[in-house]
């Protein structure tokens, strides 16, 4: 009976470090199994299982979005989940640094949240009939003031992560000119007006035309 190896081109195009980590990986989640389904184990074999353990459980937390979910408000953690899984979709988090940038987008939004929320409770004050109040207090007053610099630096790290995310997956296309020439035109006609444009593509009628 034969056997066939299928090796796709994704895995071609991987460097070796890449795929030396995607077998370790694979080594590790198996000894994982074999060591978690004993029943006894001996004390290196229970040193061994919390090696392997905290490596199989740190690659599926940079994966599924676990540590930004976990850092989020409990009431906030399903919203926070979802934007994670959201992202990942949208990205397609194939590299490290796709990982790092939607974790850390994840969070910000989740500390943009916790820091409005912050803000409302120190802004206002609930009634006994549901309703609410400003709450004008000194101390309140200092809680506003750090609750929206916190929704400040928040948003303000979103709109950077985000930036920086979308140069990743698409870079930025540089022109250079090599004939300076044209650059030299080019630089012209941006600075020229579209009605300065229509007069200098007039033709003269005072010039005279060759037979």
């Amino acid at each position: 009976m034969t056997s066939a190896v299928v090796i796709y081109e994704k895995d071609l195009l991987k460097k070796p470090e890449e795929k030396n980590l995607e077998q370790d990986d694979h080594q590790n989640f198996e000894r994982y199994r074999v060591l978690d389904k004993k029943k006894k184990r001996s004390k290196d074999e229970e040193t061994e299982h919390k090696e392997v353990e905290d490596k199989v459980i740190a690659k599926y937390m940079l994966s599924n979005g676990s540590l930004p979910t976990n850092f989020a408000d409990t009431d906030l953690k399903r919203f926070v989940s979802r934007i994670h899984e959201e992202l990942a979709s949208q990205y397609i988090l194939d590299t490290p640094l796709k990982k790092i940038l939607v974790d850390r987008v994840t969070s910000a939004w989740s500390m943009a949240l916790s820091y409005e929320r912050m803000f409302k409770l120190s802004k206002y004050r609930q009634d006994d009939d549901g309703s609410f109040t400003w709450n004008c207090s000194h101390e309140r007053t200092a809680y506003l003031k750090e609750a929206r610099k916190g929704m400040e630096s928040a948003n303000d790290q979103i709109l950077r992560l985000t930036q920086a995310l979308q140069n990743l997956v698409q870079p930025q296309i540089h022109v250079k000119a090599t004939n300076a020439f044209f650059a030299q035109n080019q630089q012209v006609n941006q600075a020229a007006s579209p009605k300065d444009l229509d007069k200098n593509s007039e033709p003269n009628n005072n010039e005279k035309t060759g037979a």
